[in-house]
């Protein structure tokens, strides 16, 4: 066995350093025969994944070592006019980890302004309203210094992006998107490195990539808007799995010093659900939510315009080619129970960013392709990982099955009663696991 331990790493050892060497020699023969030429990263998409990576690659310097390319619309709408009206009700949990990566590229500052800290959430699971059948599990932050996360909204999060990054929009470069360029084929006039961010953009590189993925929840919905209280919130998060879908409500921040509210993210299986509930009246509507946690029929009193949204997910095993790379939507789309998507969308760009750094420390960034594999490899099993753990808990925890329901009963206990479980929970609920940049180390 031991023989067969030190030959397997001796083989694995030469393998990765003849890869290295290959991989550097490409690299010096394409400095020649491009002049010694800055590398070409073209970013693909149009939301706000876009902005936060420019901003990110750029404050950690790589637009010293490369042509940070934006399709000219985009860069004209994010950052020409960084002050223009955003309208989005949605409202985003934010880890300590990516709150982190915000205070990393300077804009932290500016979200904390109307962010509610989240000090603890209260995640229940019955096949009733009836109060016997109900258990509820408690996660609560580990200090008062440090919430479980901030529940910010997306609109808010969007400009603090955009207007900061629209002080280094002169290292930004546009180009005109056309179908017919040789994406993966890095030459003097096409990108090195072309970041795919928007699913909407997949198919253009559908060619270069592996296009098998894992897609599920095809027909299923949910609706967001925000609710008024007529007590407080105590900044506590609440999480249900009901027969229908998962609903949850996230404490809003109250900026202008009116009543509390909540964020009310509730998901269905299919349109019918939704559309009953739609079809009642304002105080039929509040009534059930308050129903679906025990609470009083006047817990709340009015809400917002409500909004519907897909709720198809997936998740792509295969993130790279050559000199194409996927990451935020266009690698994952996760369901919305456990707020993780953004959040691992930041980790996508933590470590992407990560990866180019070290390429460029190199001189590897013409030839990336090591690098990108390797940010393939770890983003898939964080990715992963929350992918299973999501849809497990939808759908276990949403079954009209009394032995599910037990199961699910005997699971809470479990990480009830066990410190050391419900803390490995809460610690990789907060991302503390992840990367460097996200705690402002050394690359």
């Amino acid at each position: 066995m031991s023989i067969f331990v030190r030959s397997y790493c001796r083989n694995t050892l030469r393998y990765n350093l003849g890869t290295i060497i290959d991989h550097i020699t490409k690299a010096e023969r394409m400095k020649e025969n491009m002049g010694h030429s800055k590398a070409k990263i073209r970013i693909v998409g149009n939301n706000t994944s876009v902005s936060l990576l420019a901003l990110s690659l750029i404050k950690h310097d790589l637009h010293h070592n490369a042509v940070i390319e934006c399709e000219h619309a985009v860069l004209e709408s994010l950052c020409h006019n960084p002050q223009q009206s955003l309208t989005d009700n949605r409202f985003l949990a934010l880890t300590p980890a990516t709150v982190n990566l915000y205070r990393n590229l300077g804009i932290w500052h500016a979200i904390q302004k109307f962010a509610c800290p989240t000090i603890a959430m209260d995640i229940y699971t019955h096949s009733s309203v009836s109060t016997k059948n109900t258990k509820s599990l408690c996660f609560k932050a580990p200090s008062d210094n440090e919430p479980l996360a901030y529940i910010a909204p997306f609109t808010g999060i969007k400009k603090a992006i955009h207007n900061r990054l629209h002080a280094y929009k002169d290292f930004l470069h546009t180009y005109t998107p056309c179908l017919n360029d040789a994406y993966n084929t890095p030459t003097a006039k096409e990108p090195n490195i072309t970041i795919v961010t928007d699913t909407k953009q997949y198919t253009i590189f559908s060619e270069h990539i592996d296009n098998t993925r894992c897609k599920i929840g095809e027909g299923e919905v949910a609706i967001t808007t925000q609710l008024s209280m007529t007590q407080s919130h105590a900044n506590k998060a609440y999480q249900n799995f009901l027969p229908s879908g998962a609903i949850a409500l996230l404490p809003v921040l109250d900026v202008n010093g009116t009543a509390p509210s909540m964020s009310l993210i509730w998901s269905f299986k299919d349109e019918g659900h939704k559309n009953a509930i739609l079809r009642l009246t304002k105080d039929e509507f509040l009534a059930e939510i308050a129903k679906s946690f025990n609470w009083p029929r006047n817990f709340f009193n009015n809400h917002d315009t409500i909004k519907t949204f897909n709720l198809g997910r997936h998740i792509r095993p295969y993130l790279h080619s050559k000199h194409t790379v996927l990451l935020g939507e266009a690698a994952h789309t996760l369901h919305p129970l456990a707020g993780q998507n953004f959040n691992l969308t930041v980790k996508d760009i933590a470590e992407l960013t990560v990866h180019l750094k070290q390429a460029a420390q190199l001189g590897l960034l013409q030839a990336p392709a090591i690098f990108l594999e390797n940010y393939t490899r770890q983003r898939n099993i964080d990715t992963s990982a929350f992918f299973l753990l999501t849809e497990t808990l939808n759908k276990v925890f949403s079954q009209q099955n009394q032995l599910l329901n037990e199961c699910a009963k005997l699971i809470f206990n479990c990480v009830d009663y066990t410190p050391s479980l419900k803390d490995f929970f809460i610690q990789r609920a907060m991302g503390k696991s992840h990367n460097r940049l996200l705690y402002n180390l050394p690359i």
